[in-house]
């Protein structure tokens, strides 16, 4: 997400990163998203446009899928199940989804009985990564820009609601996949 989108996720823990390796005097950076429609309040309408605009700025490496015979996704599946199954422990709800979707779930889908949002829908594209450009994807961020600079999360979330607030009269909005 770029920042002129009603609906943008976790925005600014993103960016954050984002732009903390940006600053970075590195020759090879590369972003990995995965989880793609395990953010609800994201326009993934938005999220395809966004990835389409970094596709003609050649900022698109590819993509690839986690599968449950993976070693490395062995221990990830191991690591998240050890933290969730700890007593009065946060799930992720995204990490709950990606490995839902890794082992073949679909739809509404609960892997802990503790955790039960009414709804939990799950797919195969959230077992899937996609590599960027992580340069690029900087560069597109609205809100990189705004917060560069500041020094504490604080100072980075009154820069996001005051570039949010600008940007909200004209912000593209959520919209429906015609699939």
């Amino acid at each position: 997400m770029i920042g002129d989108e009603v609906g943008a996720g976790t925005l600014l823990e993103d960016t954050i990163s984002l732009t903390a390796t940006f600053e970075l005097d590195i020759p090879t950076k590369i972003l990995a998203c995965i989880g793609f429609g395990s953010e609800l309040e994201v326009s993934h309408h938005n999220v395809l446009a966004n990835m389409s605009a970094l596709i003609v700025d050649g900022a698109f490496y590819g993509s690839c899928a986690l599968t449950k015979e993976m070693p490395a996704y062995a221990q990830y599946e191991a690591a998240c199940r050890y933290v969730w199954e700890q007593p009065s422990h946060y799930k992720s709800q995204i990490n709950m989804r990606i490995v839902s979707a890794t082992l073949g779930a679909f739809g509404n889908h609960h892997m802990y009985h503790d955790y039960l949002p009414l709804e939990v829908y799950v797919s195969p594209l959230m077992s899937l990564y996609w590599f960027f450009d992580a340069e690029a994807v900087a560069r597109r961020s609205m809100l990189r820009k705004a917060i560069e600079g500041t020094a504490t999360i604080q100072e980075a979330h009154a820069q996001t609601i005051k570039l949010r607030a600008l940007l909200m009269s004209k912000a593209r909005q959520n919209r429906t996949l015609p699939y």
